[in-house]
Parts: C-alpha cells; sequence; structure tokens
C-alpha cells in the first residue's frame, strides 16, 4: 500500500507533549498513556522577556509506526516559535511532510512555522520495510519558543498571562500505511505570573557639582535616590553650615550658595508613592581662595558639542577618557586669592601610558588668568598608546610653585569585545532558523553615550543572507579605573532557503548611528563563525 494514502486517524498511541525550559529549572511530569501537553509555568519578579524553552512532542506505546503529523497552536502576542529540529529517535525520518489538517501527508515541504497565525506543521515518514515501523515510546521533534511579553509589574499586584498549546490535527500510520486511531488529547498550558514586588523603602543619595568648591561658589544638588517599589513623589533639602539655599528646598535639583570656608552639612529627605521615605546627609567641604592656585583642565565641547562637567576641574580630578585622533585643548587657570593672574608662564607635561613623555609645552595665561596648549590623540596601528595618560601643569607666582595633575583614558570610547560574541548555537539549519547572539560591549566614558550596533551574517560563499540593528544608549557606570560592560542580545536574523550551507559568518560592528545618518564607527567590528546544515526535501 502506498506511504502516500489518505490517513484519517484518531490514535491507539500516545502522543508524548513535553516542555523544558533553557536556563530555568521546570520539573516534567512522568509520561501517561494519553496524548498531553505538560504546562510551561514561570513565576517572577523579574523581565523573563527572550527567555527560550524547548517543546518536546513524542509519543508512546506507538505499534509498527511508519508515518505521522501533527499541528500545534500558540498565541503569537506572548510567544514565539522559532526552529524546529528532529530527535536522534527520528533521525532517520525522510522527507518532512506536514500535514493539510486532512489528513493528507506531502512529500514536498520541510516543517513550517506560520508565525502570523502561531501555527506550527510537522510530520515525517519512517522508510523501513513494511511491518518495520517504529514500536514503543519515541520523541518526535523539538520545537524551540521564546518570550516576547511579559505581564506588567505593579507593586503588590500579581499578573498573569495564560494561552494554550493546543495539539490538534494528529495523524499516524503504520508501515503499511493504515491509520492508527488516537485515544485522548489534552492541550498544554502556556502561563508566565509576574510577581508584584512588595514596596520597600526608597535609598536616598544625591550628587553635587562642583565636586570642591570654593568659598562664594554656587553648588548644583541633584537628587539620585533610588525607589523600591514605588516613584520617589518628594523631597526635602536642609542646610546647615556656611552655606545657603538659594533654590526650592522641594524639587529634585537646587542649589546653594557657599558662605565661608568650612563645611556645610547637606541633607536630604525623600518619599516615594507609597508613603515611605529616607534621608541622607553629606559634608560637602568649602576652600578659601587664597594665595596661588593652578587648576588644569580639557576642553568642555569634545563630543559633538555635548557639554560634559568631567573635564579634570579641580585639584588633581581625572578628566573623561579620549578617542584615538582627538585635538585635545588643554586649560590651565591661574589665580591669586581667587582674582586672575595674567602673564604668568605655566610648563605643560603629557606623559603617555608607558610613563614616556609625549610633549612638553609652555603658555602664558591671558587676561582671563587662562593658559592653554593643544595636541591630538595619536592613532597607533596596535593600540599601543591605549590605556591612563597624565598630565602636569605647573607655575611659579611670588616665589610660590603650584601644580596640578589630571589622568584620562586613551581608548575607543565603545568596544565590542571579541571573546564575549556569543552565538546561541553554533549550528543552524536552513529554511527554519534564526541566528541568535550576544555582543558584550565597554563603555569608558563618564558620560551617556548613543550606540547603534549592526550585526550581518554572511553564508559560507560570503552572501549576506540577513542583518539586524539595535539602537541603545549606555548609562554612565564607569569611573577612571573601572570601565561599564553591558551585554546586549541581538535580534534574530533568518536563515533563508537559498542560502549556501557550510561554514557562516556574523559580523557586528558599533556606530554613533547609521552610516548613512554620517554615523562613524567606534571600534574594530567583531565576527564570530557558525555551521550552516541542510534540513530540507533533497
Amino acid at each position: 500500500m502506498s506511504r502516500k494514502k489518505l490517513l484519517y486517524m484518531p490514535l491507539i498511541a500516545m502522543l508524548l507533549f513535553s516542555v523544558t525550559a533553557i536556563g530555568n529549572n521546570i520539573v516534567s511530569a512522568s509520561p501517561i498513556v494519553t496524548v498531553y501537553a505538560t504546562d510551561y509555568i514561570i513565576e517572577t519578579e523579574l523581565d523573563k522577556v527572550c527567555t527560550k524553552f524547548n517543546v518536546t512532542v513524542g509519543i508512546d506505546d506507538v505499534v509498527d509506526m511508519g508515518a505521522w503529523g501533527f499541528q500545534l497552536d500558540y498565541n503569537t502576542s506572548q510567544i514565539n516559535c522559532t526552529r524546529i529540529w528532529s530527535t536522534p529517535d527520528t533521525a532517520n525520518c525522510t522527507d518532512w511532510v506536514p500535514t493539510d489538517g486532512l489528513g493528507v501527508f506531502h512529500w514536498d515541504g520541510p516543517p513550517t512555522i506560520n508565525r502570523t497565525i502561531g501555527r506550527v506543521d510537522a510530520g515525517a515518514l519512517n522508510p523501513q520495510p513494511l511491518g518495520g515501523g517504529l514500536t514503543g515510546d519515541f520523541e518526535l521533534v523539538k520545537v524551540g519558543f521564546h518570550i516576547i511579553l511579559a505581564p506588567p509589574s505593579v507593586p503588590n499586584e500579581n499578573h498573569t498571562l495564560t494561552c494554550a498549546l493546543d495539539l490538534h490535527d494528529v495523524v499516524i500510520g503504520d508501515s503499511y500505511g493504515d491509520p492508527i486511531t488516537v485515544d485522548v488529547l489534552d492541550d498544554g498550558v502556556y502561563s508566565y505570573t509576574r510577581i508584584g514586588p512588595i514596596p520597600g523603602e526608597p535609598v536616598a543619595n544625591f550628587v553635587y557639582n562642583p565636586l570642591f568648591p570654593y568659598v562664594c561658589d554656587t553648588v548644583t544638588l541633584t537628587d539620585t535616590s533610588t525607589p523600591n517599589g514605588g516613584v520617589i513623589i518628594a523631597w526635602l533639602w536642609v542646610i546647615t553650615g556656611p552655606g545657603t539655599l538659594t533654590g526650592p528646598n522641594n524639587v529634585e535639583e537646587t542649589t546653594f550658595h557657599c558662605d565661608g570656608p568650612g563645611d556645610v552639612n547637606v541633607t536630604l529627605t525623600v518619599w516615594d508613592s507609597e508613603g515611605m521615605n529616607d534621608t541622607v546627609s553629606k559634608l560637602i567641604p568649602q576652600k578659601e581662595k587664597l594665595g596661588c592656585i593652578l587648576d588644569l583642565y580639557t576642553s568642555h565641547n569634545r563630543w559633538c558639542g555635548q557639554w560634559t562637567p568631567f573635564v579634570g576641574a579641580g585639584p588633581n580630578v581625572p578628566a573623561d577618557s579620549l578617542s584615538p585622533d582627538v585635538n585635545v585643548t588643554l586649560f590651565a587657570n591661574v589665580s591669586w586669592n581667587g582674582a586672575p593672574r595674567n602673564h604668568v608662564l605655566v610648563a605643560f607635561e603629557v606623559l603617555d601610558n608607558k610613563n614616556a613623555c609625549v610633549l612638553y609645552r609652555t603658555a602664558e595665561s591671558n587676561k582671563d588668568g587662562t593658559a592653554r596648549i593643544w595636541f591630538r590623540i595619536p592613532t597607533p596601528c596596535d593600540e599601543s598608546l591605549f590605556g591612563k595618560w597624565y598630565v602636569i601643569a605647573t607655575a611659579k607666582i611670588q616665589d610660590v610653585k603650584q601644580n596640578d595633575t589630571m589622568r584620562f583614558d586613551v581608548g575607543y570610547p565603545i568596544t565590542l569585545i571579541q571573546e564575549e560574541l556569543i552565538l546561541d548555537d553554533d549550528t543552524y539549519l536552513v529554511w527554519c532558523d534564526y541566528i541568535y547572539a550576544t555582543v558584550l560591549v565597554k563603555n569608558i566614558m563618564f558620560i551617556e553615550k548613543e550606540v547603534t550596533i549592526v550585526a550581518v551574517a554572511y553564508d559560507d560563499c560570503d552572501v549576506p543572507i540577513g542583518q539586524v540593528i539595535v539602537k541603545d544608549v549606555l548609562v554612565p557606570g564607569g569611573s577612571y579605573c573601572h570601565p561599564y560592560y553591558l551585554p546586549v542580545p541581538l535580534p534574530g536574523i533568518h536563515v533563508p532557503q537559498w542560502t549556501y550551507v557550510g561554514v557562516g559568518k556574523l559580523y557586528v560592528s558599533a556606530f554613533t548611528r547609521l552610516p548613512r545618518l554620517c554615523g562613524v564607527a567606534y571600534c574594530p567590528e567583531v565576527s564570530a563563525q557558525f555551521l550552516l546544515e541542510w534540513r530540507g526535501p533533497p
């Protein structure tokens, strides 16, 4: 009897439908003699979007199985199917044969994923002699999913998203082409519960600028408190000591005036939307401008007109990082008892990361008391000059010698870490797979930076088969000694039908923005290799 025979089946056999979460501990129920789908249940306070899990479709107690097929429906607004692949139990099955819902097996097609309606359609023929079909318990295929939607997170409230893993249109045939009847079909359930966090007390904190105020300076106070389940809604600033509050006392940011030398005690109390509060106090020392003062710092407008306070202003304060080929202006402000001094000779010395002198220069202060020089950061071929640089400025007034120092990093402001370009899988299948990867990004800047990350995949013949673009903002999290690292997951790149199988390549680049928008590269690109295999029809 032909294997293309019309197969109508309701089954004696049992389809086993099991779900295993990748990276999550899910306990599978023991198989029973029926067709069922085990539930996938997750309960967490965290955002688990993009978590991957696998569905294993199997069968128990089958006798002489020669062909099989099924359809599986899911909710595309909550989860998405990424791939289908055969298991060791059915590795010898040939000719993927999805059913059309009427029990008819086709010879000409791979398993299909309809992401528009949320349906997986799969099946196969077992090339065995008559009477030699599969007998016993078997895993048929694995279906990969990832979570694309999380329930809202609301304090003290649990929210749940649920959808059925609907297994239907199951057809089973023996090696003679006769149908095998299905006994029971029990759908599985996908359930994601976001546990509402229990609000706790906020953590009060603030920063002030300048970091080293002098008498008569105005200091800006900025709230940086961290809420704990609620939202910060109220503030109270209190100033004690030689200082006067010059801005409102009930806003996120305010100012005070330095009235005299000594420590000013600043106290901030914050309240959140849950009625909880916290208080923090800091002593801010004020320096009196007496005698000769020499202050070394860099230019303010280095990054497309973006102003940053991290320029080394203040005694021995580090400046923000500098990239290769940047033109740097060094300033040295000279004052006596707070008044600018002109016609003062200032000596500059710049040392590289190996403590070797890059330059010696001399400049004379102008009517504002400021001397300046400039130079361009070299662009070494091997990045040998990347690292910590050191600047010294020295002057003498009335036989009193003064100096100030400043350190800064030289390197790519944003760097992709080659060793941390991690592919989710080593092997991808033509027609049905998506290439997923994660790249580690390092930010050595003290300020927020926008970055556009582009990943492009090549096949074995260097034909581009797809690309994805991720736009992100790297928040300032680094310091002079500790750069900021952020793993960035990349969206999936589909492997098209016409891909040349063999060794594929993935290239990832970081730009200020896309080249067509006048963007430039932050750093060299990184790459990784993977395998492309054929799993379609012959």
